[in-house]
């Protein structure tokens, strides 16, 4: 894939798999079943799209239909058996990479969707309407999921001014949560001391 322009990050299991998404951002995740012990590879796919919408292509083990249907009926965008050539692998990898650049702009969280272009917010298929305000404190954490935002930083990056009382975004976060919540479980964390962070998982 290096060859195609592409950078390739692994991990050697499925439950560092989340977390890994979050920190590089991948536009697609190859999950490998002979990373997995489970019998169900589906269970594995469930796992990642309840956290992350991306590309995500599944090789399996043998050609088999039952796990095939699984990981297709969990969220799974193509599946690729063994045995199988490299050069199959990267075609069916780009593939799935073109159909993933449909929603080029998008910003994806669990179900949560946030679209830079237009600034439309939606939890699944329900709109969340949010003051300017809340959708830059979104947009600050949204864009580096996972990762820890102070409330100095919040200030500085959403009000431009670090000289404002903390209690500002402390406001500001709890209306926001108020408002994201309503459609699934919480997605803003607070670090106790530190500040917060967005996440599904």
């Amino acid at each position: 894939m290096t060859r195609t322009g592409h950078t390739l990050s692994t991990v050697n299991t499925v439950a560092a798999l989340p977390r890994a998404v979050e920190v590089h951002q991948p536009a697609l995740v190859i999950l490998d079943s002979l990373a997995t012990d489970r019998a169900d590879v589906g269970e594995d796919v469930a796992k990642v799209r309840r956290c992350h919408e991306l590309g995500l292509l599944v090789l399996l083990s043998c050609a088999e239909s039952a796990p095939r249907v699984a990981a297709l009926n969990e969220g799974a965008d193509d599946c690729l058996s063994r045995p199988f050539s490299f050069s199959e692998l990267v075609a069916r990898s780009l593939a799935v990479l073109r159909r993933s650049d449909q929603t080029a702009g998008l910003i994806t969280i669990g179900d949560l969707v946030i679209d830079e272009q237009t600034g439309s917010v939606r939890r699944g298929s329900t709109p969340i309407t949010l003051t300017s305000t809340e959708r830059k404190i979104l947009l600050e954490l949204a864009r580096a999921p996972g990762e820890l935002a102070s409330k100095q930083h919040l200030l500085d990056a959403v009000w431009g001014y670090q000289g404002y009382d903390e209690n500002v975004v402390e406001v500001h976060i709890s209306s926001l949560r108020k408002r994201l919540d309503t459609g699934g479980p919480g997605l803003i964390h607070t670090v106790r001391g530190q500040g917060y962070k967005l996440s599904a998982c």
